[in-house]
Formats: C-alpha cells, sequence, structure tokens
C-alpha cells in the first residue's frame, strides 16, 4: 500500500445487517444510523482455509439517501470506513464508522 503510514485506517468488511438500531440525531441535527453487520466468509491463511465470522457494530453519520435506504435487517451490505473504539461503562469496543455504504454481490457464507 503506497504511502501507507501510522494513521492508516480503512476497512472494507461485507456481510448481513444482523440488527438495525433506532435512527437518532447528532447535536449538530445529523442523522445517525447504527447497525450491527455479522460477517462470514472462508479465506486462505498460511495456505489452509480460515473461517471468519465476527459481528460488529456501525455507525453512519449522514450518508447519502441511496446508501440508508439498504440499512434494512437481513440485507447483504459491503461497508468502507474506519475503525474507532465506543466506550460502553468501563469497557471498549471497536465500532466500524461507515463512509460508504453498497449492496453486496454475491453469497454469504
Amino acid at each position: 500500500m503506497p504511502n501507507a503510514g501510522l494513521d492508516t485506517n480503512l476497512t472494507h468488511l461485507g456481510g448481513i445487517i444482523a440488527q438495525v438500531d433506532p435512527v437518532r440525531y447528532t447535536p449538530a441535527g445529523k442523522i445517525v444510523h447504527g447497525f450491527v453487520l455479522e460477517h462470514r466468509s472462508v479465506l486462505l491463511e498460511a495456505g489452509l482455509p480460515r473461517h471468519s465470522h465476527c459481528r460488529i457494530r456501525v455507525v453512519a453519520i449522514d450518508l447519502a439517501p441511496e446508501q440508508l435506504a439498504l440499512i434494512q435487517p437481513q440485507t447483504g451490505v459491503v461497508v468502507s470506513g474506519f475503525l474507532a473504539r465506543e466506550r460502553v461503562g468501563r469497557e471498549n469496543r471497536l465500532v466500524l464508522h461507515a463512509q460508504a455504504v453498497r449492496a453486496a454481490q454475491g453469497k454469504s457464507v
């Protein structure tokens, strides 16, 4: 990756929307959509198949209407964005902040 530095933070993750949170608004009036993305895949690691399964919270702020229309339960999407932490009580969780959401192609594993 050319010019990749310590501040590189870009993620593309495909999956099925497992849960959709109620819409909320930022203090500046921006629309916030939250959902849980469930990812499943089989990738090669050291020449062997590796099953990957995870669920991650996604936060989408002020996306275009055509992208927001995809945020429905059981919809297959690819989310592009960056990772950040979310503090829940004393616990830190990893959250994917969506900069783009598009319809997924193909099938889930």
